[in-house]
């Protein structure tokens, strides 16, 4: 388990460059120990989605053979328009450059998409069924759990049928 620079146990300050840095630092770890591609499972939860959408659609390292996302922001702008209630550009609050709707669509291996209905942090329509409707690839899974908040998947669907979900997906069953 790593934590982002800035955050946990890491030092430093978090920025958008410094996220996709410690997760590609990490990706080159893992191939310098022998872990194939055809092994790799991209897991964004809500922030980890960015670096686990752009890793999988640009792969610096390792080409993942999977990507599964819960929770997924769509991107820097709408989260800046959607927490503001307001139609100002989301530059004006963040120049963070994250966006997973498009970056989405670069990916190709399969998708396991995963969002709670209730989900007051990000949102289920504007954020989460975005970045869904916008994957093209060969084979995507979509989980809509009613009645989930942000961070509570695992509990409202119940551990044993989460693990369930994310294992069928992987083995393709």
């Amino acid at each position: 388990e790593m934590d982002y620079r800035g955050y946990g146990l890491s030092e430093g300050s978090p920025s958008e460059s410094g996220l996709y840095a410690d997760v590609s630092a990490c990706l080159d770890w893992l191939a310098q120990m022998g872990l194939a591609g055809d092994r790799l499972v991209m897991y964004g939860f809500s922030m980890g989605s960015a670096p686990a959408t752009e890793l999988t659609a640009n792969p610096a390292s390792l080409v993942p053979a999977w990507l599964c996302l819960e929770a997924p922001f769509a991107s820097a702008e709408v989260m800046g328009q959607s927490s503001t209630g307001l139609a100002i550009p989301g530059s004006f609050f963040t120049d963070l450059k994250i966006d997973n709707a498009e970056e989405i669509k670069e990916v190709e291996q399969p998708f396991f998409w995963i969002h709670g209905t209730a989900d007051d942090f990000i949102d289920f329509e504007s954020h989460g069924e975005v970045v869904w409707e916008n994957y093209n690839g060969i084979r995507g899974v979509d989980v809509r759990v009613e009645g989930a908040d942000h961070g509570d998947i695992p509990d409202v669907l119940g551990v044993e049928n989460y693990s369930a979900e994310l294992l069928a997906f992987i083995t393709g069953q």
